[in-house]
């Protein structure tokens, strides 16, 4: 149906008065087809007609576009779309690509264009200009036809799929890999195409569906810019033909080409989420699309005009190549790590630090890396971001690693480009519900256990958490391997209780998961932390900032940190004082080995010692300048034998101060007991109650004396009530461990008098003022707030007490 100008608006009156619906039923498929691809307005009211699937513009639609209606088939929830109706494909395609993405750049209208912020006027002006030079050529109702089918291989209509299984079935492809399938399914003999455009736009409109969404792929760390291999070669086949009838220079033709598929991925990005695309990640897709524009050219002119499937060869491939190899990064450790990095930039951008991805990359030995780097080079990533980000860095590349391990086992060429398709784990591990969070955990447990070079060779058993399965996507011939995580009967009851207990406010259903995340080896209070980990990156950087306070008052040369831990401290001291020799003493063998690991893969200078903190003149034979001690004498008075003595800590002061240099210091950042006196506690939460009686009834420091006032008041010591409050503020998750424990060993005066006397009298050691002797940790006065009101015992308010203090402590020549 060719329309001038009278016609169109002929047409478009008949539109508006009897309705898109309406005039759908009255035309030719034909004539319909063309009246989709011809105007986007109708294109979407069109393809809004298709959620009624028994009417008569329904019916007539698909007719006209048999494969669009595959659209409409209700499905679950995608990951990648906003939510919609139950027909994401249709409400992502009609209703924003269509309607809202596409029209506003027609329209130039930005406001139309989205919703929210997300490109800034000078940007979305830039993308509207690439727009119009596409729709002026003509082209716009290849645009069209494209946008409309290149979701329909992701549909769940299994009638559909099954006729399109066959289908592909001669060429070996496969469903999963959806931009390709969806091109193939169109391209198919058996496709009754209809499509009222010239041949070369028609290509044009495959080609453009084959490559749709590469270029985000790519910019996500998802796939090499080598998935563009294809893409290139069709640009060089369909330019020529297209450049011809089109009346332009073959390198004209070829721009519009790259360009009408830079329009589809900038509207089908922006059509995700509102806001998803922004200058930053359009500027990111352009960058691509000037790539793919050298690559193009990289062929002599006279070659590319020359070009049909008859001349399809060896040298022209290798063309493409070596053109393609200039943009690939060399395959070593830091193109792993920035691939890494670009899986995770929503994490990332969540402030997770960049050196966690480079400690993973670094962990990995020379041997893995030789056959996991290579492989993933080659790797087109399905759905990797939304399946695995939530992973740990280390977890996730340990996951890819498995990918590899079963495309080797099961003869897919990873030399070559293929596929890993991750979708399934995406309803897993993708999402807010307590079972995929607390699987995460398992998975990431799991996965800790297992050597990555096991995981390499495709064998590799989790164990009792969980299973990650492979299987190809297509018997003959395959290329894509698809991975699964299968729950075992343990895993999945382990979740399920997970899931419940963190809903639950009882403390001795705490204890019962924690002897049950004990006997599978799993940290509990890591698990714990998923259910907010905001809240607890939060806490962390606030606790981060709290041990920075220490720094100010070290004496650089050698500093040792007693119980470094996750290395936290150790970081902080190099990296303020890189002159300084920093080391590192715990008792744990693994602790030690997993420092040593990180030091020596992340170029770490400090290094660690295994020994006790008492023997540490043996230790450390040169004399030290400072000796820290973050959070860990009151562990040293709750756990060494005989528990909660101060002669424990005595030993360990007097062996830190035997080994400090004249003029060294001991800098202590631990808990303190607040002074003497009485405290009325009222309860206001329901649970303040409870909790207490079991504090009371379980904690392992000292007797606890309570006197009751009320049902809802009791009166206790100051240092009775902040011991309760402050293991109380941590919640039920954490009650079994802090129960065992006493944070405040001895008010702030008795403990540096304590101290000094440790240390050999004022004659050998004295106390450094600072300006922060004892404070309260920010968080407890909050949380504290609404649950309970703190008076003395003449019902005065009064502040709660300090719980921590910073103590330096300097020993005299």
């Amino acid at each position: 149906m060719t329309f001038d100008e009278a016609d169109r608006a002929a047409f478009a009156r008949l539109v508006a008065r009897v309705g898109v619906p309406t005039v759908a039923t009255w035309l030719s498929p034909t004539a319909l087809a063309s009246a989709i691809f011809g105007d986007t307005q109708f294109a979407a009211a069109a393809l809004e007609a298709l959620r009624e699937p028994t009417s008569a513009a329904a019916n007539a639609i698909t007719a006209a576009l048999p494969e669009a209606a595959a659209l409409a088939a209700p499905m679950p929830a995608q990951v990648e779309h906003d939510a919609g109706s139950d027909r994401p494909l249709l409400d992502h395609v009609a209703t924003r690509l269509l309607a809202r993405k596409l029209h506003g750049l027609e329209r130039r209208d930005r406001a139309h264009f989205q919703q929210r912020e997300g490109l800034t006027q000078p940007a979305f002006d830039r993308l509207c200009a690439v727009a119009h030079r596409v729709l002026a050529a003509g082209l716009g109702p290849a645009l069209r036809a494209a946008m409309i089918h290149l979701d329909i291989a992701k549909t769940r209509s299994q009638p559909h799929r099954d006729r399109w299984t066959a289908w592909l079935a001669p060429a070996h492809a496969t469903l999963e890999v959806h931009n390709v399938a969806a091109a193939m399914i169109l391209g198919a003999p058996e496709h009754p195409c209809g499509w009222p455009m010239a041949g070369p736009e028609h290509d044009v409109a495959l080609h453009w569906i084959r490559a749709h969404g590469l270029a985000g792929q790519h910019v996500r760390g998802e796939g090499p810019l080598a998935t563009y291999r294809a893409t290139v070669m069709g640009v060089h086949l369909v330019a020529p033909p297209l450049a011809a009838q089109l009346g332009i220079a073959l390198v004209d033709a070829e721009a519009l080409i790259l360009d009408g598929l830079h329009v589809i991925d900038a509207c089908d990005t922006s059509a995700v989420r509102e806001g998803l695309l922004d200058d930053a990640l359009l500027a990111a897709l352009a960058t691509v699309r000037a790539q793919l524009g050298e690559v193009v050219a990289a062929a002599p002119l006279a070659s590319r005009r020359e070009l049909t499937p008859a001349h399809w060869g060896p040298a022209h491939w290798a063309a493409i190549d070596r053109a393609l190899t200039a943009f690939v990064p060399p395959v070593d450790r830091a193109a792993l790590a920035d691939r890494l990095r670009k899986l995770r930039g929503g994490r990332q951008r969540a402030g997770e630090p960049a050196s966690a991805v480079d400690e993973a990359v670094a962990a990995l030995g020379d041997e893995e890396l030789a056959v996991l780097a290579p492989a993933l080079a080659t790797c087109q990533l399905w759905y990797c971001e939304a399946a695995t980000s939530g992973l740990s860095p280390a977890a996730q590349l340990a996951l890819l690693a498995a990918a590899v391990g079963a495309a080797r086992a099961r003869g897919i060429r990873v030399a070559t480009l293929w596929h890993a398709q991750l979708q399934p784990l995406v309803a897993r591990l993708h999402g807010e519900s307590a079972d995929v969070r607390y699987r995460l955990r398992l998975v990431e447990a799991a996965l800790a256990s297992t050597p990555v070079r096991s995981l390499l060779t495709g064998t590799a058993s989790l164990g009792p958490l969980g299973a990650l399965s492979g299987k190809v996507a297509t018997d003959v011939d395959a290329d894509t391997i698809v991975i699964d995580y299968v729950d075992t009967a343990e895993s999945a009851a382990l979740v399920t209780l997970l899931g419940t207990y963190e809903t639950r406010d009882s403390i001795a259903y705490h204890a019962m998961l924690k002897a049950l995340c004990d006997l599978y080896g799993l940290r509990k209070d890591e698990l714990d932390r998923v259910a907010n980990e905001a809240n607890y990156l939060a806490a962390m950087n606030a606790a981060r900032s709290d041990k920075e306070r220490m720094l100010d008052h070290v004496r650089p040369g050698t500093i040792v940190e007693i119980g470094p831990g996750g290395g936290v401290v150790l970081d902080l001291l190099e990296a303020r004082y890189p002159e300084s020799q920093v080391i590192g003493v715990d008792l744990s063998r693994e602790v030690v080995a997993a420092l040593e690991r990180r030091a020596r893969q992340t170029g770490k200078h400090w290094r660690v010692v295994l020994g006790a903190a008492e023997a540490l003149p043996a230790l450390v034979t040169t004399p030290i300048d400072t000796v820290v001690f973050c959070s860990i004498l009151h562990e040293v008075y709750s756990y060494t034998p005989p528990r909660f003595s101060l002669a424990s800590v005595e030993r360990v002061i007097g062996a830190a101060v035997a080994a400090l240099a004249p003029g060294g210091r001991i800098i202590i950042r631990d808990g303190v007991m607040p002074p003497p006196g009485r405290r009325r506690i009222r309860m206001l939460a329901p649970d303040v109650r409870s909790t207490l009686d079991l504090y009371v009834a379980q904690f392992e420091g000292r007797p606890i004396a309570v006197t009751e006032l009320a049902p809802d008041r009791v009166e206790l010591s100051t240092a009775d009530a902040m011991e309760f409050l402050y293991t109380y503020t941590w919640g039920p998750a954490s009650f079994p461990y802090e129960v065992r424990e006493l944070y405040g060993i001895l008010p702030y005066d008795e403990y540096v008098a304590a101290l000094i006397r440790w240390c050999g009298g004022p004659s050998r050691a004295r106390v450094i003022d600072t300006p922060l002797h004892s404070y309260l940790q920010p968080g407890y006065r909050d949380h504290l707030a609404s649950r309970i009101a703190l008076t003395d015992e003449r019902d005065r308010p009064v502040e709660l007490p300090d719980s921590n203090a910073l103590i330096v402590i300097e020993k005299l020549p």
